[in-house]
């Protein structure tokens, strides 16, 4: 706290002194009802005060330092070429061929990452079926292989459902599963879960969304 209240005086001085703060010395003065304040001009009853030392870091020096602080990047050279393989510790190597990146090859070119993009529960209103869609989306630039799908319903139990084997670099995948439950009986706070997952994925992918909020 005491820091803090110090620097909090200083900048007070700097707005009311401005520049001369930098130049000419600032003093702690004392008024005739013994209260304290800081003044430019001496008296005899006043002390000097040590201010910290202004500092200016040059934009030049400032940018500088601010790259170095940086993880070296593919961002100003091309962008990542997953073609041209590892580099020899493992990292990914740039379209320029820049090999000082330091972003692991296996996390940007072998694995994919799945999301779920929506949802949806299709009743036929000819029969007593209803189908669960659920959209996947492949967030990375690698594709998606051996994909699979499962639900779990609250009547039906777990259900696999089908859909492509394979979902591209940031492509979507449609899976479906058609169920003769009675989705009537389905209460709001009933849930429809799934799990999604690939043979090149780091972790599965899954959730619930409540009937209550599956789109009409």
């Amino acid at each position: 706290m005491r820091q803090v209240t110090s620097l909090l005086l200083y900048a007070l001085l700097i707005l009311c002194f401005g520049v001369q703060a930098g130049a000419e010395q600032i003093h702690l003065c004392t008024d005739s009802k013994g209260k304290s304040y800081y003044c430019s001009t001496a008296s005899p009853d006043s002390s000097p005060v040590v201010l910290p030392e202004l500092t200016k870091e040059p934009g030049d020096e400032r940018i500088k330092r601010i790259e170095q602080q940086t993880p070296k990047h593919c961002g100003n050279h091309g962008g990542v070429d997953c073609s041209l393989g590892p580099d020899a510790d493992g990292s990914v190597i740039c379209a320029d061929s820049y090999r000082d990146a330091i972003l692991p090859f296996r996390f940007k070119c072998l694995e994919a990452k799945l999301a779920i993009e929506d949802l949806s529960l299709e009743k036929d209103p000819e029969s007593s079926l209803s189908e669960i869609v659920l959209v996947v989306k492949n967030n990375s630039s690698t594709p998606a292989e051996s994909v699979s799908a499962e639900f779990d319903l609250p009547d039906a139990g777990k259900l696999k459902a089908d859909g492509p084997d394979t979902i591209g670099a940031y492509g979507l995948g449609e899976f479906r599963r058609a169920t003769s439950a009675s989705t009537s009986n389905w209460k709001g706070t009933d849930a429809i879960r799934y799990k999604v997952n690939c043979s090149n994925c780091r972790e599965k992918t899954q959730g619930q969304v409540l009937i209550k909020e599956l789109p009409k």
